[in-house]
């Protein structure tokens, strides 16, 4: 099992660091050059309990491009979404998140939305992916939004006590994501994803 996560802000971060405490395969991806440094030289470029000693014992390969990233079997996005003027989400950085992994994905592959998303994301990236990909979703991919919902500074402590929400629209999908988040050791609750 190999989990690549997109986005090492706030959420990303703790969540790449707990897996990696987990013993699981994770690297991580962000455009921010001053993230990428500073994990790199193992160094945490904001304060989160607990995260600074995972990360020195668990150093975090991290790359400034997807397209860099080895192939994975979990790719999981944590780009932000903020909203617009008229307060219609900005999806900007999902697409071009999408568009840069496109490339990469391979029959079997799950994706997962782990950002504060608007209603209606993921079907936009279901749409997205079946219309862009060679892949259909369900059947070839997989897909799910697994809200955080984490307070900041307390993620580590949380992630294992805070059950996790996994919303899908498909059983495979659903199977596939609950075989990652079962080695979080929490509850997990599955909903449809809309």
């Amino acid at each position: 099992m190999k989990v690549v996560i997109i986005g090492t802000g706030r959420v990303g971060l703790p969540f790449a660091l707990y897996l990696k405490s987990l013993k699981i395969d994770t690297i991580g991806v962000d455009n921010n050059e001053t993230i990428v440094k500073l994990v790199t030289k193992g160094q945490m470029p904001f304060k989160e309990d607990g995260c600074g000693q995972i990360l020195k014992k668990h150093p975090l390969k991290i790359y400034s491009s997807i397209k860099s990233v080895p192939s994975a079997n979990y790719y999981v996005i944590t780009v932000g979404t903020p909203l617009e003027k008229n307060l219609e989400p900005d999806l900007k950085n999902i697409i071009n998140v999408l568009t840069e992994l496109i490339d990469k994905l391979k029959k079997n592959d799950t994706i997962i939305l782990r950002s504060t998303v608007s209603p209606g994301t993921t079907r936009f990236v279901k749409k997205f992916l079946n219309k862009k990909s060679k892949f259909k979703i369900g059947k070839d991919l997989f897909l799910a939004h697994c809200p955080e919902r984490l307070a900041e500074g307390h993620a580590l402590s949380e992630l294992s006590k805070i059950p996790q929400i996994l919303g899908s629209d498909d059983v495979k999908s659903t199977q596939y994501v609950k075989k990652l988040f079962a080695k979080i050791k929490t509850e997990i609750m599955t909903c449809s994803s809309n």
